[in-house]
């Protein structure tokens, strides 16, 4: 039996799924995810998050985070890396690997990116969710919009750990895949689900 979750309709929007260089790509001719494919979403997805998030918030118990992401590699295998990242952290990254660049480029082009999550203390844990399957360019929309739907049922449900994260100011929720610029991901997400927690500003 599948586990029970509160249901979010986010049917009218979705979340637009860039291609990378020379694939084609219409969301027109998006291919929906199976029955099968949309249980282990609910079952697994689920289950990652609340336990990811939770191991996290007991090693670090004091840290106050500014974002939580899930940071996608569609179709490398759904490649799903669940992320939490804290101010230091990411101060610590930017010395490290970007001492060179100014504030403005590591403002566009680190904070919520990839680059963001590579610190080892930001990522919580990457799994494949379809590991040794083929995905097609037309499913990867489906997806996308899938992620989003369970990161939403996973703020929403009232006893997941998403409420005991300790949060700045600013806190922010993304889901995004690698090809995507996350300034559009967070757009869209608040045409989905207009709450800070997904709008850039």
């Amino acid at each position: 039996m599948h586990r029970q979750f509160p249901l979010v309709d986010l049917t009218p929007y979705s979340l637009t799924f860039c291609p990378p260089p020379g694939h084609q790509f219409s969301p027109s001719n998006t291919m929906p995810l199976t029955e099968e494919q949309k249980a282990r979403f609910q079952d697994f997805l689920q289950d990652s998050l609340e336990f990811y998030v939770s191991k996290a918030l007991k090693l670090q118990p004091t840290i106050r985070y500014y974002v939580l992401a899930l940071d996608c590699n569609i179709q490398e295998n759904c490649e799903i890396c669940t992320a939490l990242n804290d101010p230091k952290s990411f101060q610590d990254t930017a010395e490290k690997y970007y001492a060179d660049r100014d504030p403005e480029y590591l403002r566009t082009e680190i904070k919520y990116n990839s680059g963001d999550f590579n610190n080892s203390s930001a990522r919580i844990e990457a799994l494949d969710l379809f590991p040794n399957q083929i995905l097609e360019d037309s499913q990867c929309q489906s997806i996308l919009n899938e992620l989003l739907k369970q990161m939403v049922i996973f703020m929403e449900n009232p006893k997941s750990s998403y409420h005991s994260i300790p949060k700045t100011d600013n806190f922010k929720v993304i889901v995004y895949d690698h090809d995507q610029d996350p300034s559009v991901a967070f757009q869209a997400q608040h045409k989905l689900y207009p709450k800070p927690e997904f709008y850039l500003g």
